[in-house]
């Protein structure tokens, strides 16, 4: 095998390595692909670039780029999505609707167990659609706060 072709593989092995995830009913990898990856395992902050997709069993974020922060057990604690549009989408393990989200910066925060969109953010779930500058959807308890301003209002399409 090339020495090029070599470099290839190894790179995609540490940018498609797996990170656990903190939480009990996790038992699947968290997994980051990309074009092109900074890896500071020392300080446990990973940046990637590119077509970027991190994903834990059927959830997924994608993005042109995303800062993975993890603890010193390689725990992932936070996750950092930016791009045109990131998107997020989950499937609730009670087997509601999926939920999907877009916006510009896309904030996971393990420890608040929260998924923050920042920036001409929408979510949806079936035909309920929530859209504004910024929402956040509490992942436990599924449900979204939404934050308005006096520029950019918050609207909301509810299925009845």
């Amino acid at each position: 095998m090339k020495l090029a072709n070599k470099l290839i593989y190894l790179l995609l092995m540490l940018v498609a390595s797996p990170i656990s995830v903190a939480h009990k009913y996790h038992q699947q990898p968290f997994r980051v692909s990309a074009d092109q990856a900074d890896l500071n395992y020392d300080r446990g902050i990973n940046t990637y670039y590119g077509h970027v997709r991190a994903w834990h069993g059927e959830d997924f974020i994608t993005a042109t780029k995303m800062i993975v922060i993890s603890n010193q057990r390689k725990q992932l604690t936070k996750l950092i999505a930016t791009g045109k549009f990131a998107h997020y989408h989950t499937k609730p393990r009670d087997q509601a609707a999926p939920v999907d989200g877009e916006a510009e910066t896309i904030i996971y925060d393990e420890s608040k167990n929260t998924v923050t969109l920042l920036g001409n953010a929408k979510a949806q779930q079936a035909s309920n659609l929530f859209h504004g500058p910024h929402l956040e959807y509490h992942i436990k308890k599924r449900t979204i706060d939404s934050v308005g301003n006096a520029i950019e209002h918050i609207n909301i399409l509810l299925d009845q």
